[in-house]
């Protein structure tokens, strides 16, 4: 009896394993294939998103960028502005001293050396180099990689800051040669 319970549990067993389960099969081809679907959704979403942080990335930096280089070129012509300033007073200074007249009808003081030290008071290479940084601003903002440009534009930052100290320079000058005049 023993032997025919285990055989007829093996005929069971091996006509369950046999017969196709289609219905099953299907769910399960199914469930894979949405899950693939979902996945390439998920991918594409994802790169999506990749692209939209690029572009406003890019955004931000330009952005950012046209701020510094305006705020730098503000700086450079504020501190040529006050340049001009110094050079005006040093010129009211000049013709106030001259003004004031000893009895004898000359002037107090002999101002020919600080004349002639603010004579060479020239501007024009000041403004040929902004001229220049203009021009390399305007290029750094159009391109599409500004950071392997602004090298140049610092550079030029330099020569232009270098322009200032020369004409301040001449004014110091100017002013030393103006008090030895005493």
């Amino acid at each position: 009896m023993s032997k025919i319970i285990f055989v007829s549990c093996l005929l069971v067993l091996v006509s369950s394993l046999t017969t196709p389960i289609s219905a099953e099969e299907g769910r399960a081809k199914a469930l894979r294939q949405e899950v693939k679907d979902k996945k390439v959704e998920i991918k594409n979403e994802i790169k999506e998103k990749r692209v939209e942080i690029k572009e406003t990335r890019q955004e931000t930096r330009t952005t950012k960028a046209q701020a510094t280089i305006k705020r730098l070129r503000q700086g450079l012509v504020n501190r040529y502005e006050n340049t001009l300033k110094h050079k005006a007073a040093i010129e009211a200074r000049i013709a106030k001293i001259e003004a004031m007249v000893v009895p004898t009808g000359k002037s107090k003081r002999d101002l020919t050396a600080a004349k002639a030290k603010l004579a060479t008071f020239n501007t024009s290479k000041y403004a040929a180099d902004l001229a220049a940084f203009d021009a390399k601003q305007a290029e750094v903002l159009a391109s599409s990689t500004p950071l392997k440009l602004t090298s140049e534009l610092k550079t030029l930052t330099k020569t232009v800051d270098s322009d200032i100290k020369v004409l301040r320079q001449t004014l110091a000058d100017t002013l030393r040669l103006i008090i030895k005049a005493r």
